[in-house]
């Protein structure tokens, strides 16, 4: 059985996990756990700044593929382009040398948002990082029909935007795993493996079980894509439950 890529997810450990060990050094053990990326997320900076110089040395020494998370939407609460955050995350994944961005929808409107706004933003920024964007747990971010209607939207104008779908997501916005993972499946570079215990998509716990719901999933998608893993990781020996997670992840 081949391998997939398993990037870890820095909220996985928590937001005391993070704080504990920090971000760098969370990447770190990442690399020496096998895992072939790590998903930086700005949300869980220390409030006393960002430590992106020292991410920088972590994501270069380990030869780690970063993924830069902000919790930013694209679109603001009146279908209008979020330029300011927008100019922040680029150059913050810039400067982290990231190969991903991963941001929210935001409101997106399909007729009047003009997704050429987008395009053209990306283009002033000189931006050579794949913009990707997540199936949020909101309304208006994780709406099958709007999400597939903006990334039809992008293809037409030639927008390099792709997708992160996140598996466990649709459960709180009613939407079915499946069909979302049928409907965007040519526009998904990047796959997020969480946890949900809601009832209307149990997706459950990671676990050898092979008929595990999150694996069903994940079945629906090509192999090579990588996985990014947001199970929470518990225990005292954190290298060691990050080494056993990522052959989870990775043989799944």
């Amino acid at each position: 059985m081949s391998h997939s890529p398993v990037f870890i997810v820095a909220s996985a450990y928590g937001a005391q996990g993070v704080e504990k060990y920090g971000q760098p050094l969370l990447a770190s053990i990442a690399a020496r756990s096998g895992a072939s990326g790590f998903e930086i997320r700005r949300e869980l900076f220390p409030k006393n700044g960002a430590p992106l110089d020292q991410l920088h040395r972590a994501i270069k020494e380990n030869n780690l593929i970063a993924v830069y998370s902000a919790p930013w939407g694209i679109w603001t609460s009146d279908g209008k382009l979020n330029r300011e955050d927008l100019l922040v995350a680029l150059a913050e994944a810039k400067h982290v040398s990231a190969s991903y961005i991963k941001l929210p929808l935001g409101v997106y409107d399909p007729a009047s948002s003009d997704v050429g706004d987008l395009g053209n933003l990306l283009e002033e920024a000189g931006n050579q990082i794949q913009l990707t964007v997540e199936n949020d747990p909101t309304a208006a971010g994780g709406n099958l029909r709007t999400l597939r209607r903006f990334f039809e939207n992008c293809s037409k104008k030639g927008i390099p935007v792709r997708m992160t779908f996140d598996i466990g997501n649709w459960s709180w916005t009613g939407e079915n795993v499946f069909e979302a993972a049928e409907a965007l499946a040519d526009h998904v570079v990047y796959l997020h493996c969480k946890e949900v215990e809601d009832h209307s998509a149990r997706t459950g716990p990671i676990s050898d079980d092979p008929k595990s719901a999150w694996r069903r999933v994940l079945a629906r998608f090509p192999r090579e894509l990588p996985r990014g893993g947001e199970f929470p990781i518990h225990g005292d020996d954190v290298e060691f439950t990050t080494q056993q997670y990522v052959r989870l992840l990775s043989l799944a």
